[in-house]
């Protein structure tokens, strides 16, 4: 699966149903399918977008997770396979710690102590 389009990136413009987190990716055969970005997960200075189809069972304990390198073309994403399984999974593991963080609220504080050490700064 190549480049993705935000063609399908809609919203209604009362945040209520905001679609803007679904992308349409084609894969080399020229087959669309459409998948909800969960996160992007920042790991050995590259970025990767974690996915999840967009058309899975809702009813299910399972989710099927796609793991895409990611570099910006201007403001639009643009997705590759990942070569290297090892990156994928230690990408996934990065991205189900943050999740069970987020379900126990152990936040990491870390972003909210440097931005009180910029603001002592500009005193």
């Amino acid at each position: 699966m190549g480049y993705i389009s935000d063609e399908n990136k809609k919203g209604d413009g009362n945040g209520l149903e905001d679609d803007s987190n679904v992308f349409t990716l084609t894969d080399e055969n020229g087959q669309e399918f459409q998948f909800n970005l969960l996160d992007f997960v920042d790991l050995d200075e590259e970025v990767y977008a974690v996915l999840a189809p967009a058309d899975e069972d809702d009813d299910s304990d399972e989710v099927g997770i796609v793991v895409l390198k990611t570099v910006m073309d201007g403001n639009d994403p643009i997705f590759t396979v990942l070569e290297d399984e090892s990156v994928g999974q230690r990408v996934v593991d990065e991205f189900m710690k943050r999740m069970d963080e987020y379900e126990n609220g152990d936040f990491d504080d870390e972003d909210d102590d440097e931005i009180e050490d910029c603001e002592d700064d500009e005193k």
